[in-house]
């Protein structure tokens, strides 16, 4: 109990600092996958065979989106949004997932 206590302490305090691009861009790729997963995207024959290959995947995506090079620090505000419009995304909607890729470009959530 002592341990998951001090662990939401840990991540409460976080919380107030904001995004770097490495927690961001970890975020985004967990974030992802949990929506390919909702969405009943992962599994033999879909888009992706395991939760780990997703992971895989999604997180070389994010590196190239925002790469460190490009996106040293990032816009906190405009993160949170990226991040809650990849977890309402509409399955099987194209239009909407376009939307959420327009959210989430790196003129989007870097400075």
């Amino acid at each position: 109990m002592r341990r998951l206590l001090g662990a939401v302490a840990l991540l409460s305090s976080l919380a107030g600092c904001g995004w770097n691009v490495g927690t961001a861009r970890e975020a985004a790729a967990q974030h992802s996958c949990s929506w390919y997963n909702k969405c009943s995207e992962i599994g033999s024959g879909k888009t992706y065979a395991s939760f780990d290959e997703c992971l895989t995947q999604q997180r070389s995506f994010w590196l190239d989106a925002w790469s460190t090079a490009n996106c040293g620090t990032m816009n906190n505000s405009a993160t949170d949004s990226c991040i809650a419009a990849i977890d309402n995304t509409q399955c099987s909607n194209a239009l909407d997932f376009l939307a959420t890729l327009s959210k989430c470009t790196s003129s989007s959530v870097c400075k």
